[in-house]
């Protein structure tokens, strides 16, 4: 996001993007480090160095959805297990309105600075559903979310009906995270940066001829030098 450009504003994701044809998952690791990969399928090349998580306080990532129905239902079966502590699901309220497209929103907050916001005292027992207030002043209902291997921190996941994204017909999804910090983000004076996803594109194959492709079919010498290394190093 150049600086000087005030929202809404329409930018291109060619200068730096790039193309691929799988699956992919994003990550963004305690010292910052963000990207979007996919083991043995693609090269880890959209990334950035983004906020460390101690340093985040609130808005993490965003995913925006158009057109559910065009997308599977899971199947695995899972997903249809009794919730446990380790792994459930979790059901959103958007209201009765026809849907148009959503989004859900990811927020990354300490526990200790839940309970003390909330409730003034830490020993408090906060969630699982927590109301949070959007920019409207509306109440949504946030998810509180936690890592089995850590009791230190939460993200907070909530949902909300939006404006339709485009005119496709097509489903659509827009993830964005790996943010500066909000005092950058926000400052119409600097620049700022951060990941996205889209999917899908018109004319993969003319575009991904054109900015490139992160899959790993495509880019095999440079996964043969890859390897190498690594071959070597385990005998």
């Amino acid at each position: 996001m150049p600086a000087g450009v005030i929202g809404p504003a329409q930018l291109s994701m060619e200068p730096a993007g790039k193309c691929t044809s799988h699956l992919v998952k994003y990550s963004h690791h305690p010292d910052g480090r963000a990207h979007f990969s996919q083991d043995g399928k693609i090269l880890t090349r959209v990334k950035r160095h983004s906020l460390p998580l101690a340093s985040v306080s609130g808005h993490l990532f965003t995913a925006n959805i158009q057109g559910l129905t065009g997308f599977s239902k899971a199947k695995e079966p899972r997903d249809s297990l009794t919730p446990g502590p380790e792994r459930t699901n979790i059901n959103f309220e958007i209201g009765d309105t026809p849907l148009q497209a959503f989004k859900i929103v990811g927020r990354y907050y300490l526990v200790k600075q839940l309970s003390m916001g909330s409730v003034g005292t830490p020993s408090a027992q906060v969630g699982p559903v927590v109301p949070l207030k959007d920019r409207d002043g509306k109440f949504v209902m946030g998810f509180l979310v936690g890592s089995p291997y850590s009791s230190d921190a939460l993200i907070v996941l909530s949902a909300a009906t939006t404006a339709q994204l485009n005119d496709r017909a097509d489903p659509t999804l827009i993830f964005s995270a790996g943010f500066d910090d909000h005092a950058t983000a926000c400052d119409p004076a600097s620049s700022s940066s951060f990941l996205v996803m889209m999917y899908p594109v018109d004319s993969f194959e003319e575009l991904a001829a054109r900015i490139g492709s992160v899959d790993l079919a495509n880019n095999w010498p440079l996964r043969s030098l890859r390897l190498k290394p690594e071959r070597g190093l385990t005998g």
